[in-house]
């Protein structure tokens, strides 16, 4: 692709910048792959339906984010 065919100029810029292997990687997502289906959304629910309170929703949650996160962390 041409560069002058990009008319957004921040488009243009960051083309522009991995052209020149000065751009730093772009991360599609922060959370583990499956942390809102498999932990987030039902611990939510949970708390919403009264079932755990706010400290062992997050309690739940940080435990599975820190134990998917090492599972999923590539060298």
């Amino acid at each position: 692709m041409d560069i002058d065919d990009i008319s957004a100029p921040v488009s243009r810029q960051l083309y522009q910048e991995v052209l020149d292997d000065t751009a730093a990687p772009m991360t599609y997502k922060q959370e583990p792959y499956g942390f809102l289906r498999a932990s987030l959304a039902p611990n939510f629910q949970k708390y919403l339906a009264g079932q755990l309170s706010w400290e062992e929703l997050t309690k739940r949650t940080s435990a599975d984010f820190k134990q998917m996160r090492q599972v999923q962390t590539v060298d």
